[in-house]
This record gives C-alpha cells, sequence and structure tokens, in this order.
C-alpha cells in the first residue's frame, strides 16, 4: 500500500486511549451469537425443528469497499448443546484486520441452562481465550517521517474473558421468543508503542451487547420435510464507553423451500436519532430437499449500503458471506 492509512488507522497513530466500537461488526448477526453472546443457544437448535446438537460454521467480512485498508474479519466456530447436561460446549476464532492494525483471538466457551417451565429457559455462560494486537510497519507511506509510532512493530497477547446470560421461550410448535445480554470482552489492553516508550497508543473499551428477537411461524408448509415459512425480527444494540450507542433492526422471512431474505435498518443515538446504514441479506439452506436427514447445510450473503456523512458511515459499504454445518 502506497498511500497515508486511512483517516481511522490516522486517528490511532495520532492519539492515546481512544475509545470506540472496536469489536468486529455482523450483517447476519443471529448466526453469530456464540461470539456476540457467550450464553447463547446455537441458533439452529432454536430454529430447527429437529433441534441439531452440533453446530459448526465459517465467516469472511469485508467493511468499507473500495478503502485500501478497510476492515476485513474471518471467523470460524463450533458448538456443542448437551440435553442429558443442560450445557453448550464451544469455542471460536476470530481474525481481524484494519490496516496495519490486526487483531487474533481464540476462545473456549461454556454455557449452563436452568429451566424454568417445560418450554423457557435462562442460560449463563462465560468464554476465556487469548487474543493478539498487532501494528506492522512494513507497508505504508507516512504522513510525518521519522515518526516513532509509526515506524515501531508491536505485537502484545493478552488474556481474555467474556460473560453473557440468555433466554428463550417456546410458544406451541412453532413460535419463539428470546433475548440475551453480554459482556463479550473484560480485558482491555492498549496498544503500541508512544515516544516516551509506554504502551498508550491504541485502547480497547469494555463492550456490551443486547439482542433479542423471535421466530413466528406462518403456517406454510414446504414440499420437503417438515419445514414450515416464519418470520424473524430482531435487534442488536451496542454500546461501548466514548460511541454513540448503535441499534440495528432487522427483519428475516424464511420461505418454506430452500431460501431466506432480509431486509434491516441502523441507526446511532447522539444528540438525535441518525440513520445511517441499511442491511440486505439472503441464504439457501440445503437439508432435506437434498437428502441431508437431521442436518443442515446454510450459505448466508449480506451487504450494508452506508450512507451519510457522520461516523463511520461515510466510510463505504460492506459485503459479508458465511457457511454453516449443522447436525444431531
Amino acid at each position: 500500500m502506497k498511500n497515508i492509512i486511512f483517516t481511522i488507522i490516522g486517528m490511532f497513530i495520532g492519539l492515546s486511549q481512544i475509545t470506540a466500537q472496536e469489536l468486529p461488526l455482523f450483517t447476519q448477526y443471529r448466526e453469530f451469537q456464540s461470539f456476540i453472546n457467550p450464553g447463547a443457544i446455537p441458533v439452529d437448535y432454536l430454529s430447527q425443528t429437529y433441534e441439531p446438537k452440533n453446530s459448526a460454521g465459517i465467516s469472511y467480512r469485508n467493511q468499507w469497499l473500495g478503502y485500501a485498508g478497510g476492515p476485513t474479519t474471518m471467523t470460524a466456530r463450533y458448538e456443542h448443546f448437551s440435553e442429558n447436561l443442560n450445557s453448550v460446549f464451544g469455542g471460536n476464532i476470530i481474525h481481524d484486520v484494519t490496516g496495519r492494525y490486526g487483531r487474533t483471538g481464540a476462545y473456549g466457551r461454556y454455557a449452563y441452562r436452568m429451566a424454568f417451565s417445560k418450554e423457557g429457559a435462562v442460560t449463563i455462560g462465560a468464554k476465556f481465550g487469548v487474543f493478539q494486537n498487532r501494528y506492522d510497519t512494513s507497508d505504508g507511506t507516512l504522513r510525518d517521517a521519522g515518526d516513532v509510532l509509526g515506524e515501531t512493530n508491536f505485537s502484545q497477547f493478552t488474556p481474555d474473558f467474556g460473560l453473557g446470560v440468555f433466554f428463550h421461550q417456546r410458544f406451541g410448535d412453532s413460535d419463539l421468543v428470546y433475548g440475551g445480554l453480554s459482556v463479550p470482552q473484560f480485558a482491555n489492553s492498549t496498544a503500541g508503542i508512544s515516544e516516551n516508550g509506554g504502551t498508550d497508543f491504541l485502547y480497547e473499551a469494555t463492550h456490551a451487547f443486547l439482542t433479542a428477537g423471535m421466530y413466528k411461524g406462518l403456517g406454510m408448509e414446504s414440499q420437503f420435510g417438515d419445514r414450515e415459512m416464519f418470520i424473524e425480527p430482531s435487534v442488536w444494540v451496542k454500546y461501548s464507553q466514548a460511541a454513540p450507542i448503535q441499534t440495528d433492526l432487522n427483519l428475516r422471512v424464511h420461505l418454506p423451500e430452500l431460501v431466506w431474505i432480509g431486509l434491516g435498518y441502523g441507526f446511532a443515538f447522539e444528540e438525535k436519532i441518525n440513520g445511517n446504514f441499511l442491511h440486505l441479506e439472503g441464504g439457501v439452506v440445503l437439508d432435506e430437499a437434498f437428502g441431508l436427514l437431521d442436518q443442515n447445510i446454510k450459505l448466508g450473503v449480506g451487504y450494508d449500503n452506508f450512507f451519510g456523512n457522520d461516523g463511520y458511515a461515510g466510510f463505504g459499504s460492506s459485503f459479508e458471506i458465511n457457511l454453516s454445518y449443522s447436525w444431531k
């Protein structure tokens, strides 16, 4: 890269202890509950009639399309729900790069489900792991020649943990509501080397997430197996210190055959409510129609169209793709 790292990286180089929304974003966030909330029940167990106990997935996200050095995020996850132990076991890996700055983490998670009714439960979970912050000076042109921060490579490993609580309640055969509150990262870290030898270049703040949604069956059955059409309204509220509260509102429609489509809108609470992005998503489910009994393969894509000139909305649009497999 032969140009100056764009605005956000420049802000990191020039300032100490910046706090903002730093954890990766997701368009299809219902598929990433294990990253958002370590207490979450696997999404396929809640949404599929045969209640698969195992789920694995990979994803790739390119944010701020058209900008050199824009954020890219790659993730991998595995989850197992044991009904006998009322427990969720799993882990995830995440690799996130923005310009010269990178972050890689590996986590294991455990959650315990406590039923309060025949069809409802609260799950409390935690995740433990380690992440590495990196700053690479090998590719780029400094605005100020001889800048100590800009010329110094940096790598730091930090232990981390997160906590979450998750609730779900089923109504009848096809309706379900869920909600969760989590702090997925407690290990605040400071990365970078200042001119006086300290490490005060980038401060990572604690985040708090709130998610909620429901599955509402519409009674239209598929020709393949026992799948039916349902809708899924949901919300994801994101808070971090010194950043505006971001809220995503989404509605997904699962058609009774093989496809789902979705639409969402995001806005921030500042001095006034500012809308700044539009979500579009879609995907296919490959299961009984292809002879996969008690298992499925899902392929989903998402696109965020950012608009406006305030905040990170001015940096452009994003594309996301994920592939998952669940089985009994």
